[in-house]
């Protein structure tokens, strides 16, 4: 269970990162301040997107648990 779980993480997290390695270069006509903060809502986006998926991983763990005892 847990090694799934690590591997589910992994894949999750290279997920994310993946399109701040290979996603498109900054707003440039902004100046710094809209890419940082264009860097900055992607990373709270994919940290918000990142917990919804550990809540339904969770939801669907209770389920499931549920579903046994039954």
């Amino acid at each position: 269970m847990r090694t799934h779980m690590k591997k589910s993480l992994a894949i999750t997290l290279l997920m994310l990162v993946s399109p701040l390695v290979f996603g498109h270069p900054g707003h440039a006509e902004g100046g710094l301040y809209a890419d940082a903060a264009h860097v900055l809502l992607g990373l709270v986006t994919m940290l918000a997107i990142f917990g919804a998926g550990l809540l339904a991983m969770r939801a669907f763990q209770m389920i499931r648990t549920i579903l046994q005892k039954v």
